[in-house]
C-alpha cells in the first residue's frame, strides 16, 4: 500500500472516530419552564422543554406530556415543545425525542444520535392562612399558589355546615368580608387543583365588668335601656374583657398589628384617660378616672355596652358608732347624709362586730368593710373615723 493511500485512509479513520466519538458527547440542552399566557381560560398555564444542538441538525423528533402540546420552536438546530396544561395536583412529565446528525462529513447519516430529553414537574397547590377578621370588614388578600407563586383562581366562601358556589371570574388575590359572624371555610379552585382554608368572622358576644370588690357584671347587648350596671366602690380600679363570637382568636389589623376588640367611653373624647388598654381582649377602668356612671363600649364589627356606677356614699359616723349593738344586724339608711345611695339597686347593713355592706338587689355583695365600733368612737376626731364609699349621683345618657 502505497504511502499516501494509507494516510487518506487513516485520515477517514480519524474523522469518523471524532464525529462518532463525539455523537456521545452531542451539546444537547434541556429547559423546563413555567409562564403564564393571556389565555383567561383554564389553559393559561404552559410548560416547555427545549433540546438544541450547535452544529448538529435534527433529522427527526417528537413530544408527548400533552395533547395540546405545540411546537414553538421548530428549526433545525432547535427543538421546543410548549404543553398546555391543566392545573392539577401531581407530577406531569413531558418528553421530546428523535434523531440528530452533524454538518458535514462525507455521510452524514452514518454518524447520528437518538435523544430523548424528558422533563418532570410537580405541581403542588396550597391557600395562604389568613387572620381572623372582624364581622363585615375586609380579611387580609388570600392567595392560591402553585410551587409557591400566586394563580388566578374561582373562589367561595361558606359558613360552616352551609353549601354554596364557586364564583365565575378569576382572582388573585381573594378577600373574605361578611356581615354575618361565624366560622367560614375558604376555597379556591382551578381545573382539578382545589384548596379550603378556615376564617372565622368576629364579633363581640358580650363585655363583662369585675369590680376588684363586688360581683361581676355582664352585658350581651348594644340596646342602652337594656344595658346592665355593674357596681363598684368609687376610685376603684375595674377590670373589662370582651368575649368573641365565635369563640377563639381575636382579629387583628394594621401594621404593627393591633387586636380587637377596640374599647372606648361615650361622651370621653379620648378614651385613654379612663381605660387602661383601647384595643384588645382586655382593659380596665383606671383608678383616677374611678368615678361617676361610665358607659363602656367594645367593638369588633359590632359593639356591646355596659354600665359601670361608682359608688360614694357618706354617713353620720357620730351616730352609726353610739347606737351600736353587736348582737343586731340593721340598716344603716337612716344614718346616710341626704339623698345618697341608689335604693333600687343596693341597700346598706351592719352585721356582727363589725362588719359593714353594701348589697345589691340581687343580694350579691359589692362592698363590705370591717372595723371596730368602739375603737372609731374612742376617736376625738371624727374626721379620724372610718369612713364608706359608695355611688354618689346619676348620669343621665342617651344614643
Amino acid at each position: 500500500m502505497r504511502p499516501s493511500h494509507f494516510k487518506k485512509k487513516f485520515i477517514s479513520l480519524f474523522v469518523f472516530l471524532a464525529l462518532y466519538l463525539s455523537a456521545s458527547t452531542v451539546p444537547f440542552s434541556q429547559v423546563g419552564s413555567t409562564s403564564k399566557s393571556s389565555n383567561t381560560g383554564s389553559g393559561d398555564h404552559w410548560l416547555s422543554a427545549t433540546i438544541s444542538a450547535d452544529n448538529w441538525h435534527f433529522v427527526s423528533r417528537s413530544k408527548s406530556g400533552s395533547v395540546t402540546g405545540t411546537w414553538t420552536s421548530d428549526t433545525g438546530t432547535n427543538k421546543t415543545a410548549t404543553f398546555n396544561l391543566i392545573h392539577k395536583p401531581g407530577t406531569f412529565s413531558m418528553s421530546i425525542s428523535g434523531k440528530a446528525e452533524p454538518y458535514g462529513g462525507s455521510d452524514g447519516n452514518y454518524v447520528c444520535s437518538y435523544f430523548s430529553v424528558d422533563k418532570s414537574v410537580p405541581l403542588n397547590y396550597a391557600i395562604s392562612t389568613p387572620v381572623n377578621v372582624a364581622c363585615g370588614e375586609t380579611s387580609e388578600p388570600i392567595y392560591f399558589t402553585e410551587n409557591g407563586t400566586p394563580i388566578s383562581a374561582y373562589w367561595k366562601a361558606v359558613i360552616s355546615g352551609g353549601s354554596g358556589n364557586y364564583g365565575t371570574n378569576l382572582a388573585s388575590p381573594y378577600y373574605f368580608s361578611n356581615s354575618t359572624p361565624g366560622p367560614y371555610i375558604i376555597s379556591a379552585k382551578r381545573d382539578e387543583a382545589e384548596c379550603f382554608v378556615n376564617i372565622k368572622n368576629m364579633e363581640v358576644a358580650s363585655i363583662t365588668a369585675t369590680p376588684s370588690i363586688g360581683t361581676p357584671e355582664t352585658s350581651n347587648t348594644d340596646v342602652l335601656e337594656n344595658v346592665p350596671y355593674a357596681y363598684s366602690k368609687k376610685d376603684n380600679s375595674v377590670a373589662l374583657s370582651a368575649t368573641p363570637n365565635p369563640t377563639g382568636d381575636w382579629p387583628t389589623h394594621g401594621n404593627p398589628a393591633v387586636s380587637y376588640p377596640s374599647w372606648s367611653v361615650y361622651g370621653v373624647p379620648d378614651p385613654s384617660t379612663v381605660l387602661s388598654e383601647l384595643n384588645g381582649p382586655t382593659s380596665s377602668i383606671m383608678q383616677a378616672a374611678a368615678s361617676g356612671t361610665r358607659l363602656i363600649i367594645a367593638s369588633c364589627g359590632n359593639n356591646k355596652k355596659i354600665y359601670v356606677k361608682f359608688i360614694k356614699v357618706h354617713f353620720s359616723k357620730d351616730n352609726i358608732y353610739k347606737a351600736w349593738n353587736v348582737h343586731n344586724t340593721f340598716g344603716v339608711t337612716s344614718y346616710l347624709t341626704g339623698d345618697s345611695y341608689d335604693q333600687a339597686h343596693f341597700a346598706w347593713s351592719v352585721s356582727g362586730d363589725a362588719e359593714l355592706k353594701l348589697t345589691q338587689s340581687n343580694s350579691s355583695t359589692v362592698y363590705a368593710q370591717s372595723f371596730s365600733p368602739a375603737t372609731e368612737a374612742a376617736k376625738t376626731d371624727p374626721n379620724e373615723r372610718l369612713s364608706f364609699t359608695g355611688y354618689q349621683s346619676s348620669v343621665v345618657l342617651s344614643n
